[in-house]
């Protein structure tokens, strides 16, 4: 026990220093397979019926993704040491407010340097604590620039919005990419500037988001859409982790991709350069 508390330790004094942390091989692979092959099957069923559409540039597709099996999983939403992580960085009684994926595909191009959220209290002029994280993992391994990994630069989830773009107006910024295996794990603070880039192979570059904010802060326009009978076979410590801007739905409704809920347009109010 001493000894994970050790390794929590330094996982957060990384992530207080850069912005964000990589944890290798936290995940079962198997399990990311499997949501994988679950994740191809819900993309092209949502392309091929025109509900989805390339909503983040060129040939790059934010979905949502249902609040279901393989994709809401515990033992990856609920991972003790994420949320060990996760409740140092924002406090008590965090909660998980999206599950989502972000896909290029091949004709994407590099998206602007940007944050993931804009600032939370215009009129001061240095950052607050940290309020919003989010957890990403691929769902097919990202070790080369033709995958078109994402690119992050680190320390800057300290700087307000008026510092980040002066730099990347100036051009002073250098994002370097973060190459991840299946099972891998990224946790980063929402302001730190990064990047998309280019995919230039022929498969889909799949990277699971799920979102994790302060207990009083609210995020509706992502927030998680949940069948009534899986709410209720929630334990009630995960069923206080998902529902603070959950809607809880019929079963026959859980799986439909509510494009009005998460509508783009009230997503680039809210969330930085992301979807520009």
């Amino acid at each position: 026990q001493q000894q994970q508390q050790r390794v929590i330790d330094e996982l957060v004094r990384q992530f207080r220093r850069q912005g964000y942390v990589l944890i290798k091989g936290l995940f079962d692979k198997q399990k990311i397979r499997a949501m994988a092959k679950a994740h191809a099957e819900l993309l092209h069923k949502n392309l091929s019926t025109k509900k989805l559409t390339a909503n983040r540039g060129s040939g790059r597709f934010y979905m949502p993704l249902p609040f279901l099996p393989p994709f809401a999983d515990p033992d990856i939403y609920a991972e003790p040491t994420i949320l060990a992580v996760v409740g140092r960085v924002l406090g008590d009684s965090p909660r998980m407010c999206q599950l989502a994926s972000d896909t290029p595909r091949q004709g994407s191009e590099y998206q602007k340097i940007h944050r993931d959220t804009g600032a939370l209290f215009p009129d001061m002029a240095t950052e607050p604590p940290p309020y919003q994280l989010a957890v990403n993992f691929p769902l097919v391994d990202v070790k080369s620039h033709a995958s078109g990994p994402l690119e992050i630069v680190a320390g800057t989830h300290t700087w307000t919005v008026a510092e980040g773009e002066a730099k990347v107006a100036r051009g002073e910024l250098k994002a370097s990419p973060v190459w991840m295996d299946i099972g891998d794990v990224l946790i980063r603070d929402v302001r730190m500037l990064h990047r998309g880039t280019p995919n230039q192979s022929r498969e889909g570059r799949p990277m699971v988001v799920i979102g994790y904010s302060r207990s009083w802060w609210h995020r509706p326009e992502v927030g998680l859409k949940i069948a009534r009978t899986v709410y209720r076979s929630l334990a009630p410590n995960l069923q206080a982790l998902v529902t603070k801007d959950a809607e809880i739905v019929d079963d026959d409704k859980a799986t439909e991709l509510d494009l009005e809920r998460y509508d783009v347009k009230a997503l680039k109010k809210t969330s930085g350069g992301s979807f520009d």
